[in-house]
């Protein structure tokens, strides 16, 4: 494989549908322009009681547009957790992750993979988030809404420099990964 989707979730069974018929977008997408790219979906269940199992299972019964849909359970709560599950679990060397929330658009497998061949000092890269709000927020949301990884401001890849307290190389896996 050279990129393997990850999709850490906890009681998503509501919610993983969306983010799966996205996916199945970006393989059309890919599909239509003959872009040759071997990729695979993993499915992290963060030990979700609700029926995230079955939802997944049903995907895979009925096919996941012609790609590989994994499943696995880490049982021991917390997204760093599921993560690392993730990373154990991936069939490539290069891992998107999406939260069970982010609905990616159709070229985002193929944008992530190229940015990450492309950049190969990067260790991690980041998606932009564009909400899709339930109501209308309050006028002040604006100042608080970088703390919901909200960002509107930038259309083009940026740089993040780590501060020296905050970066620890031994938590740095050797893998890249794509945040969505």
């Amino acid at each position: 494989m050279d990129f393997t989707v990850a999709i850490c979730t906890y009681d998503g069974a509501q919610r993983l549908p969306r983010v799966l018929d996205r996916l199945r977008q970006c393989y059309f997408y890919m599909r239509d322009r003959c872009i040759q790219l071997r990729w695979d979906v993993l499915v992290i269940d963060n030990n979700s009681r609700d029926q995230t199992p079955e939802v997944v299972a049903n995907y895979q019964a009925t096919g996941f547009a012609d790609r590989p849909l994994r499943y696995v359970r880490e049982t021991t709560q917390g997204l760093a957790y599921a993560r690392q599950r993730a990373i154990e679990a991936a069939s490539s060397p290069i891992i998107g992750f999406l939260d069970d929330d982010n609905l990616p658009e159709p070229n985002w497998v193929v944008a992530a993979h190229e940015f990450m061949l492309e950049t190969p000092r990067a260790a991690a890269i980041g998606s932009r988030v564009l909400p899709e709000y339930e109501a209308e927020p309050p006028a002040n949301f604006d100042r608080i809404r970088g703390f919901f990884g909200i960002d509107r401001s930038r259309d083009r890849p940026f740089p993040i420099n780590p501060q020296p307290e905050s970066y620890r190389p031994e938590l740095v896996s050797s893998c890249g990964a794509i945040f969505g």
